[in-house]
């Protein structure tokens, strides 16, 4: 997901964010939101913002609303991305040093079309999770480093597979890869 914001190319918001997400199958995705914030409330170190605005989604108009709480070091973002009742995204971010989660959810007809969702937190070691569902069919991958070594793990409704990676270097300074998958049973070891 890349994140752009400037100041509103329209009149009536004061800021302009652009999304722009890569498809599971390769296709790039651009949303565009026009956003008011209006402090509603402040106590101590911690303020809280409605959110007004207006989103472009393929040259269709939706309307906005949500709110923001900022919290020390932690910001929490709720939208609701609304064409009609039946039609609307929900975006869902909460973020604090070393960690972010991410959710966004589209439902079509009153029915959950599609979920994609992303953990991280960067720590001792590095960890990123993300988790798409789409049509029923749900689909994992989790990545943690530590050091040279990163563990990937990918889970879909039928498979599960685990991918060990230990990054090295030979005597004359060139990187080395050595992968392990273990699927089920079955072990594959390869080497570049």
């Amino acid at each position: 997901v890349l994140v752009k914001e400037e100041t509103s190319d329209k009149a009536e918001y004061v800021v302009k964010q652009t999304y722009e997400f890569v498809n599971l199958d390769g296709t790039r995705t651009t949303y565009v939101l026009y956003l008011n914030e209006a402090l509603s409330n402040e106590e101590h170190d911690e303020k809280e913002y409605n959110i007004t605005g207006l989103a472009i989604i393929n040259e269709l108009e939706y309307t906005i609303k949500g709110q923001k709480e900022i919290e020390d070091d932690e910001v929490e973002l709720e939208l609701r991305i609304q064409l009609d009742k039946n039609n609307y995204i929900t975006i869902e971010n909460e973020q604090e040093t070393g960690e972010n989660e991410y959710s966004y959810r589209v439902v079509k007809d009153g029915k959950l079309y599609s979920h994609l969702s992303f953990e991280q937190e960067q720590y001792e070691e590095t960890s990123l999770k993300i988790t798409t569902t789409e049509n029923g069919y749900k689909e994992t991958y989790k990545f943690i480093k530590e050091n040279n070594k990163i563990k990937i793990e990918h889970t879909t409704n039928t498979t599960k597979y685990t991918i060990f990676v230990n990054i090295t270097q030979n005597e004359i300074g060139e990187t080395i890869y050595e992968y392990k998958v273990k699927e089920k049973d079955k072990n594959y070891n390869y080497k570049k």
